[in-house]
């Protein structure tokens, strides 16, 4: 709500989608919506929203491949499975939720993950053979990304790779480059995500 919040103020209209949500959305903010509760809802009005979107900000699990239909710049939170990465230009950023050792609770790096397999793993059975869990991005790290991609998508920004992260994706003959499109912000307060592979 805080980052959502955060962009109203910035004078957007942010719509929440989705068919299926846990909670309701509370704001005080008149231009958050909660669309995905509302009674209005129809497929119509949900491809008329992302036609006219400035940008969409997701979880890539669901409905914003209408934002890719209409070539609507995308950005990605609490990402898991990096198979979900977009490749092409629509994705301007994304960030992971943190990624831990669910034996040690260590937190796991880029190389590690790798290492593990974790770049051809999608659900959740394959993640728990890998000892890999997650947690959500906390509301500080949305607030950033939400500001971050906003100023890039305003400003028509180049596209943002992290040269590290490209390095990495070499070594490995990692053959989508949007992975290294990692959040500037998000990197800055998770450093060991790039770090070198501890051995």
């Amino acid at each position: 709500v805080k980052a959502a919040e955060l962009l109203a103020k910035m004078g957007y209209k942010v719509f929440r989608m989705g068919n299926i949500v846990r909670d309701k959305l509370e704001s005080d903010s008149s231009s958050v919506i909660d669309y995905a509760n509302s009674n209005v809802r129809s497929e119509m009005l949900d491809i008329y929203l992302f036609s006219h979107a400035d940008f969409v900000i997701t979880t890539s699990t669901g409905m914003d491949f209408l934002g890719a239909l209409f070539r609507i710049p995308i950005g990605i939170v609490n990402a898991v499975s990096l198979t979900s990465i977009y490749q092409g230009e629509l994705l301007k950023c994304y960030q992971p939720k943190e990624i831990v050792d669910t034996n040690s609770g260590q937190q796991l790096g880029l190389e590690e993950l790798i290492e593990r397999g974790y770049q051809g793993a999608y659900n959740q059975s394959e993640f728990a053979c890998m000892n890999i869990g997650f947690i959500d991005n906390s509301s500080d790290d949305l607030c950033k990304f939400f500001s971050d991609l906003e100023s890039l998508v305003r400003n028509k920004g180049t596209e943002q790779y992290s040269p590290k992260a490209i390095t990495i994706l070499e070594k490995y003959k990692i053959t989508n480059k949007n992975w290294a499109k990692l959040s500037p912000a998000w990197l800055t307060s998770h450093s060991y995500f790039l770090a070198p592979r501890r051995y």
